[in-house]
């Protein structure tokens, strides 16, 4: 059985801590795998407080981006309900960030438009959702934040399934399949702190999505262990 964690209310949200992702951001890879409850509304669904850094959909159901200061937009309009992977990428200093979308399907890759997003001082934590404002309402899945920026080969390989997302080395992610003790796949120090208007939603994941991390390589020297428990990634 696979499950997802579902938001509700004013100010649903799950906080973690900085982790290894409390770095200076300059290249950046956010991506994060929801299903919407509506569309229509500003929906925040991961965030830095500090620095405002975060990526959702814009009430014109756009995906963006935005550094506290400006706003970037990766069009065409996107109202599914359905779900998808949704991500962004970006290079170092002021720059024009990357989208990039998973619809069950296919992946696309929208050209972004507006103002560049620029780097950003260390940040304090993350929030899936955000504690005010523009509140993401809908399922989570899991999230993935780097310090640098991905390939789109790399972001394609993440539809393969949850072992792609342990394999893909990010700093922090999280596998959002409970309420409580929730902490990262990576091996990084990531870890659940204030969880507001979140439930299980049991058994309700995509069709699409393959939760087994399948059957691990085993290092000659240690028989009995997992290569990537060897790397200091954690499957929990």
């Amino acid at each position: 059985m696979a499950d997802s964690v579902l938001l509700a209310g004013a100010a649903a949200r799950i906080e973690f801590s900085a982790g290894s992702a409390g770095i200076d951001f300059g290249p950046i890879t956010y991506v994060v795998c929801v299903k919407r409850a509506a569309t229509g509304d500003w929906d925040t669904v991961l965030h830095a407080p500090t620095p405002f850094y975060r990526i959702g959909f814009s009430d014109a159901n756009e995906v963006f981006c935005g550094d506290g200061t400006t706003e970037n937009f990766g069009g065409p309009a996107n109202t599914s309900l359905a779900w998808q992977i949704i991500g962004i990428t970006k290079p170092a200093g002021t720059a024009q960030p990357q989208y990039h979308v998973f619809d069950g399907t296919s992946w696309s890759h929208p050209a972004p438009a507006g103002a560049t997003i620029g780097d950003g001082s260390a940040a304090s934590g993350h929030t899936f959702s955000e504690s005010g404002g523009d509140v993401f309402a809908g399922n989570g899945l899991i999230f993935g934040i780097d310090d640098s920026e991905f390939s789109t080969g790399q972001i394609e390989a993440l539809s393969n399934g949850y072992a792609a997302w342990i394999a893909a080395g990010f700093l922090e992610g999280v596998r959002l399949d409970a309420i409580s003790g929730l902490s990262t796949f990576t091996g990084g120090s990531m870890s659940q702190g204030t969880t507001v208007g979140a439930s299980l939603d049991t058994d309700d994941v995509p069709s699409w999505w393959n939760d087994s991390l399948g059957a691990p390589a085993v290092s000659p020297d240690n028989s009995q262990m997992p290569k990537y428990l060897l790397a200091g990634r954690s499957t929990v």
